[in-house]
């Protein structure tokens, strides 16, 4: 308890207006390195002692000699560079840790995915064996599957092709059909007939038709009389112009 008054009252509270800064320094210096004992001590009396008027003049005492000695002091003292050693020890443990840890559930998912139904093994070796032995399967069956795609998209470019081929060919079928629907169309059509129709009963053989039954002369059926002039143009059977033309033999 007196070490503890000392400490936050004739040294905290009235060394400031009495030390010159020289001995202010070597105080500080000194009481820097003797950080430790300090804070062991003000651990002491907080777990051990049950006064309520020590544990406040203990956490003062603490307040007031963080509060008064720069923290750079304190940070370059060599306990705090040994737990600082110690902190930086045990992180780099932590997370090495971690890092196997992670590893470790890696390992487990990958044998459950290699082997969905079975408990999954704890066996790295076996484990990066069957992830192998898996990967080189994938390997082949994807290859033999990009085979096969290479196969097909040849097939589907014959295919093209001959599809290609096949409606030109259909383009030309329907072309050569269009032409003898025309001329079938062409052959059918009725032609212009240069003779005039008989007539259905000739006058002679309607006359001879009305004599007595006596008479044996059979009536002949003659085919009509054919106009001579008709494949002449106008101008050639025009005789109007015949003295001009044509004059007569002397």
């Amino acid at each position: 308890m007196i070490i503890l008054k000392l400490l936050s009252e004739e040294v905290f509270d009235f060394s400031r207006g009495e030390m010159t800064q020289q001995k202010i320094k070597e105080l500080k210096q000194s009481l820097n390195s003797e950080f430790k004992l300090i804070h062991e001590l003000c651990l002491y009396v907080l777990s051990a002692s049950q006064r309520q008027d020590l544990i406040r003049s203990t956490l003062s005492a603490l307040h007031a000699y963080l509060s008064w000695i720069p923290l750079g002091y304190i940070f370059e003292s060599p306990f705090w560079a040994r737990c600082e050693s110690s902190s930086a020890t045990s992180s780099k443990a932590c997370r090495e840790k971690q890092r196997r840890d992670r590893l470790n559930d890696k390992f487990t998912e990958l044998s459950v995915i290699l082997e969905p139904g079975n408990p999954p093994k704890t066996d790295k070796a076996a484990i990066l064996v069957d992830a192998v032995r898996m990967v080189t399967q994938l390997r082949g069956e994807a290859q033999k599957l990009k085979d096969s795609n290479s196969s097909l998209q040849d097939k589907i470019k014959e295919l093209k092709t001959e599809k290609n081929e096949l409606r030109d060919e259909k383009q030309r079928l329907k072309t050569e059909k269009e032409k003898l629907e025309q001329q079938l169309k062409a052959m059918n059509a009725p032609q212009p007939s240069f003779f005039p129709a008989p007539p259905m009963m000739p006058t002679a053989f309607a006359s001879a038709q009305g004599q007595a039954p006596g008479n044996k002369m059979v009536p002949i059926i003659s085919y009509p009389g054919v106009a001579m002039w008709q494949f002449m143009p106008p101008t050639s059977v025009d005789t109007s112009q015949d003295h001009v033309l044509r004059p007569p033999v002397a």
